[in-house]
């Protein structure tokens, strides 16, 4: 069960890297510019904290890397620690974790449709890691994978002076089987060569199965950011 939880962390993770979007508001349109400017930042390292309590109580660090290749973006595991042992790269669950795909996407609620997107404009605003940040309040549905619809639902914090994105905290409904709890905590910044980047999320869940429950707290660290450049396709089609 802990292997799974550390897998699903990672898909919250790759999720949270791609910026989510909306309406007309002049501070909204700022932060949409810089994220669909900034679209194709990819973290270089990735270091993953993860802790779980209840039916099993563990901790585990694992810290991966992420390289442009010609091909793309190639992960590789570079150490892991697991209830105190280090992980074996070997390892299955290693081997799904290197399968999950960092690359960026031109999509999120930061480049949907605004007439898909339900915003709301908060009154007054709020101190985030010492930033004076409007509130929006934004809920979105989205089709799942097998084919039913969820809603996204969500906090999005922007500088009140800039615009800068600055805290997303969402979660989605209905839950997946299991979860009685989902939160995704994404805090953001800019990078010494000036790009809107993705510095840390935080994952909360809780699931409970057989009258058992667990619930896991992940902490990802994003650090090294680079552009991603898209595969050429120069000669692809070449017979």
């Amino acid at each position: 069960m802990f292997k799974k939880q550390l897998i699903i962390a990672l898909l919250l993770i790759v999720t949270a890297t791609c910026l989510l979007a909306a309406d007309i508001d002049p501070l909204w349109a700022k932060a949409q510019k810089m994220a669909q400017a900034d679209w194709d930042m990819v973290p270089g390292k990735v270091k993953l904290s993860i802790s779980t309590s209840g039916a099993q109580s563990m901790s585990a660090e694992i810290h991966l890397s992420v390289k442009q290749t010609p091909e793309g973006l190639e992960t590789e595991f570079i150490q892991g620690v697991l209830g105190g042992e280090e992980i074996d790269p070997a390892d299955p669950m290693v081997g799904q974790m290197l399968q999950q795909d960092f690359t960026p996407q031109q999509e999120g609620i930061f480049f949907d449709d605004p007439a898909d997107l339900k915003l709301k404009k908060a009154k007054g605003t709020k101190m985030v890691d010492g930033v004076d940040c409007v509130t929006f309040k934004y809920n979105k549905k989205v089709k799942t994978d097998d084919g039913n619809t969820s809603e996204i639902i969500g906090t999005m914090y922007l500088d009140s002076k800039t615009g800068e994105p600055v805290m997303d905290e969402n979660t989605i409904f209905p839950l997946p089987d299991m979860f009685t709890k989902m939160s995704n905590t994404t805090y953001y910044k800019i990078d010494k060569k000036g790009h809107l980047i993705s510095d840390r999320v935080y994952n909360e869940s809780t699931i409970e199965f057989a009258g058992q429950k667990m619930e896991t707290t992940t902490k990802s660290t994003m650090l090294n950011h680079f552009q991603y450049t898209p595969p050429s396709t120069e000669g692809m089609f070449e017979e």
